[in-house]
């Protein structure tokens, strides 16, 4: 029994041995040979037939193929790694692009990752993108392609249509002719350049097109506009920004009314008070709107709208002027021309204000209307009104006399003549003058040139 234990263990010993053999260490590592390279496990170095490892790369390099930064790697039974376990550079070469015409990396030459690397493009091809260079990355040279050709889709042109060569797309220096519309004039060309079509000549108007005016409307021919000048009115409460009118004119390449037809709206303005106690409400605007009202009150010795007012309501109407003027004035009262007055104490053209007189003279056969030959100025003109009164008597009754040919009234200087009544003496007569009748009112009785018999 003892003899079988010891032969079994022995027995065992053998297979353990056999199996240390066959495990055997069979792939290394060396140390990373590029800065940023990582392995994990990262504790070992010696690796047996089946271990994995995972190899991490750096930016700019690669494992495997140029598109893997990592990989996991397996320890094959010969030894050997599945996967080489070092890390590449990666790098890109001169290319041999048929659209480059010059590249600034010598033959052979390499560029690392991420680095850039000039060049330029065949005629008839442009950088692609508008890029300045190219740089190296993971999937070679970007952008790819290098260059692209330089094309140009059609353009269209106002008031004008291609004359040859019409297509929808244009290389690089193929040149465009335009012919322009009825109404227009110029030549027009285009040519197809690196950064799109090149030119700016334009189709001229030559006449001046019925224009939308805001506020306002054309009057005439609404399609085409003929004649030189524009016809047209603003709408109410609207005017127009400039009193002269709007001749076509020619401005660059195009004719263009001049000055351009635009409607304002409508203002009315107020000055500051020319007189002394004008006051306006509201006080604190100058500037006002159609339909808006103001009250304008004037001084003492001043009227607005007519001389009786010292205030006055003013609208502003839709054509921009007031209603009433809004500027008081001052009462005054002028040597007047009255045909019942023969002279004044005022020189022609005087000013005489409110309160005021003036001394007068009635002409013949006139007297003044109060008695005192003066006049005042009033908000009314003169008064007395009128200031000379025609000089007239009332028939007058004279005691014992009947009148010869009577009438109603005598005018100045007029006589009245009368005859005495039977048993009385006398022919009286009476004057009509500026104080009344003057003049003999006595009829003389028999019975009063004698006493009486008793």
């Amino acid at each position: 029994m003892r003899l079988f234990y010891c032969l079994w263990l022995f027995v065992l010993w053998m297979n353990t041995e056999k199996s240390f053999q066959q495990n055997e260490v069979r792939c290394r590592l060396t140390l990373p040979p590029l800065e940023g390279t990582m392995y994990e496990p990262a504790y070992r170095s010696v690796f047996s037939s089946g271990d994995t490892v995972r190899v991490t790369c750096g930016s700019g390099h690669w494992i495997s193929n140029p598109q893997d930064t990592s990989a996991v790697i397996t320890c094959n039974d010969d030894g050997e790694w599945s996967v080489g376990p070092e890390c590449q550079d990666f790098l890109c070469s001169n290319p041999q692009d048929p659209l480059v015409h010059f590249w600034y990396v010598e033959l052979g030459q390499f560029r690392k990752f991420g680095e850039y690397a000039n060049y330029r493009c065949k005629s008839g091809y442009k950088r692609t993108n508008g890029i300045t260079r190219a740089i190296c990355t993971r999937d070679g040279w970007r952008p790819n392609p290098l260059c692209q050709e330089i094309t140009c889709d059609r353009q269209d042109i106002q008031n004008a249509h291609i004359v040859t060569n019409n297509k929808l797309k244009y290389k690089y220096s193929e040149r465009v002719n335009y012919v322009c519309r009825d109404g227009y004039q110029g030549s027009v060309t285009r040519t197809c350049g690196e950064n799109g079509w090149i030119g700016d000549s334009q189709c001229t108007d030559t006449k001046c097109r019925v224009p939308l005016i805001e506020n306002g409307i054309v009057i005439g021919n609404i399609r085409e506009y003929d004649t030189d000048i524009l016809h047209f009115e603003c709408n109410v409460k609207y005017k127009r920004t400039e009193n002269r009118p709007s001749v076509c004119t020619e401005i660059g390449i195009r004719a263009e009314w001049s000055p351009t037809p635009m409607c304002e709206p409508v203002k009315c303005r107020l000055t500051l008070p020319p007189l002394e106690g004008t006051s306006y409400e509201p006080a604190y605007r100058n500037v006002f709107t159609p339909d808006e009202q103001v009250t304008v009150t004037c001084g003492e010795k001043y009227w607005i709208s007519n001389p009786r007012d010292t205030s006055a309501v003013t609208t502003c109407t839709a054509t921009g002027d007031w209603t009433v003027r809004p500027v008081c004035k001052e009462v005054t009262c002028r040597n007047q021309r009255e045909r019942n007055v023969n002279s004044w104490d005022v020189y022609w053209g005087q000013r005489i204000t409110l309160g005021d007189t003036a001394r007068y003279r009635c002409r013949s056969g006139y007297k003044s209307t109060d008695g005192t030959n003066l006049a005042t100025c009033t908000r009314d003109g003169w008064r007395p009104n009128p200031l000379c009164q025609e000089i007239i008597c009332e028939t007058e009754d004279i005691p014992n006399a009947n009148i010869v040919n009577p009438k109603w009234r005598y005018r100045n200087n007029e006589q009245a003549n009368y005859e005495c009544k039977e048993g009385y003496e006398g022919r009286p007569t009476r004057i009509c003058g500026e104080n009344g009748w003057t003049g003999d009112s006595q009829c003389t009785g028999a019975e009063q040139e004698g006493s009486r018999p008793w």
